[in-house]
């Protein structure tokens, strides 16, 4: 039987009876373990930090059978799913390019640390962008907001996922007494509307994907008084049809995809907000897209994902 291992950024949880505290990341990952197996692959989770550059293994892991977790030391993958880190420091580095030596990893990590940067996302699908700013300092971000005509701007770091680190300001508000890290960016705040019937709230648009294939859509609607539409930031995700979503998101997804067709095996997200004229504004990819916000109303396409991530492993190692 193959080894799936799934590398996460969870070097404190080492140790603990179970990878995850949460009880839809569990879940998901249970989910995810029986799927594999039915499809003979053993399915195991690891802190990246875990893996042995010289022996090629990870000398921590849980799996779950039995309908429990347990932990099983050094295992030897065939193949290494990256749900780490997009930002990339010179150990995981390291890490990442000595499991390229020896295993299939996917996303590719040139992929992952290419497109995990923001910046870089504008620099190739800027057209389809609202218009961005890279800025290092208060000052420069005093000046740059000048800039920007909508009445609200967008602040958001380089790297992340979630809404996390994101900060959403009228442009006239104060930004005295804030505290940044900087580098960051700056973007025009798209005033985003609900695109379906009977949705007057702000929501967006999530497209994913696996090897360049649409597996499911999704529109997340933030919550009363909200300016987020992230799940981890109160949003509430709805699995939505094809024939609901308007005809030119298809257009500038496709569009957006020749961009990185490059990239044979992967997975992504691409998230979009439409304004009042029902234009689609691109907002950012994902390459790492959860598979955590899933209810038992929707779980067929979350099986419908983790078939395709499996499926999309056997086909790399065919090659």
């Amino acid at each position: 039987m193959d080894k799936l291992v799934i590398i996460h950024p969870i070097k404190g949880r080492i140790g603990e009876e179970k990878p995850f505290k949460g009880r839809d990341m569990l879940d998901a990952y249970e989910h995810w373990a029986e799927l594999a197996t039915k499809k003979g692959i053993k399915c195991y989770q690891a802190s990246v930090d875990s893996y042995d550059v010289d022996k090629g293994t990870f000398s921590s892991t849980w799996t779950y059978e039995g309908n429990k977790w347990i932990t099983v030391n050094d295992i030897k993958p065939d193949f290494v799913y990256d749900k780490s880190s997009g930002k990339i420091n010179g150990d995981l580095i390291k890490i990442k390019r000595a499991i390229t030596e020896k295993h299939v990893l996917l996303n590719d990590f040139k992929f992952q640390l290419f497109l995990s940067d923001k910046l870089n996302q504008y620099f190739i699908f800027g057209d389809y962008m609202p218009k961005t700013f890279l800025v290092h300092s208060q000052q420069e971000l005093m000046n740059k907001i000048k800039l920007i005509k909508s009445e609200n701007i967008v602040l958001k770091p380089l790297y992340g996922c979630g809404g996390y680190g994101i900060d959403i300001i009228s442009r006239t508000e104060t930004i005295n007494n804030k505290k940044y890290k900087y580098p960051l960016l700056l973007q025009e705040f798209i005033k985003g509307v609900g695109f379906r019937k009977g949705v007057d709230r702000l929501s967006d648009l999530r497209m994913v994907f696996v090897n360049h294939e649409l597996i499911y859509m999704c529109s997340r609607t933030a919550s009363e008084g909200s300016l987020f539409t992230n799940y981890h930031q109160g949003a509430k995700m709805e699995v939505i049809k094809n024939s609901d979503a308007p005809k030119d998101i298809f257009v500038t997804a496709a569009e957006i995809q020749k961009k990185i067709s490059i990239f044979e095996h992967c997975t992504y997200s691409l998230d979009f907000l439409f304004d009042k004229d029902m234009k689609p504004w691109f907002l950012e990819m994902n390459t790492m897209p959860g598979i955590d916000y899933f209810t038992a109303d929707n779980r067929q396409y979350r099986e419908k994902y983790i078939n395709a991530v499996i499926e999309m492993f056997k086909g790399a190692k065919r090659k």
